[in-house]
């Protein structure tokens, strides 16, 4: 009965183990192996806002617009101006704003869930690339894939974990160190 129950609370404690971190990942979507290209300091960074993302046929609204802002406000101490731009004309709108780069975010996977209470962690995928301007090509094509912890006293928004995702981005594609 000891070796029982010694097992059973082993057990336990390997699973919250396990389950009770963030995993998180930017990645080059096209070469793993291959570090992300890294952008110039004070230009001009066009978004091409971003669809609400969705999960098991529900849109959640507001999301897209969440991740829109977060990259705006992480990029804006490395760019000398962020904008938003139309998505139809995107090419057009930031050639004539004389911007450097365009960013067009998809979210490609939005699962935000209550592990506190399902033990089913919340789950984000983000594709971002970056068009160069200058060199009329995508220079970055990255994923980003967090997933929340299962085993949590307190659930990870899927928001919270977007903007930490974004952060560590933006890390990657500048030599711009913020401060988590």
């Amino acid at each position: 009965m000891k070796n029982l129950t010694k097992i059973l609370i082993l057990s336990t404690i390997a699973s919250c183990a396990c389950a009770c971190t963030t995993s998180m990942s930017v990645t080059n979507a096209k070469n793993e192996s291959i570090p992300l290209a890294k952008i110039e300091k004070d230009k001009i960074i066009c978004i091409i806002p971003v669809a609400d993302g969705m999960f098991n046929g529900r849109t959640y609204t507001g999301s897209g617009l969440y991740v829109l802002n977060s990259l705006i406000v992480n990029l804006q101490p490395y760019a000398s101006k962020v904008l938003t731009v139309d998505a139809t004309n995107y090419e057009k709108d930031a050639k004539q704003a004389n911007a450097a780069y365009i960013v067009k975010p998809i979210i490609m996977h939005w699962e935000p869930r209550a592990a506190a209470w399902s033990d089913i962690p919340t789950r984000v995928i983000i594709n971002i690339s970056v068009f160069d301007l200058s060199q009329n090509k995508e220079i970055i094509n990255a994923n980003l894939n967090v997933r929340g912890r299962a085993f949590t006293m307190v659930s990870q928004s899927a928001e919270g974990l977007a903007d930490i995702l974004i952060k560590q981005f933006v890390q990657n594609i500048t030599d711009y160190n913020t401060v988590f």
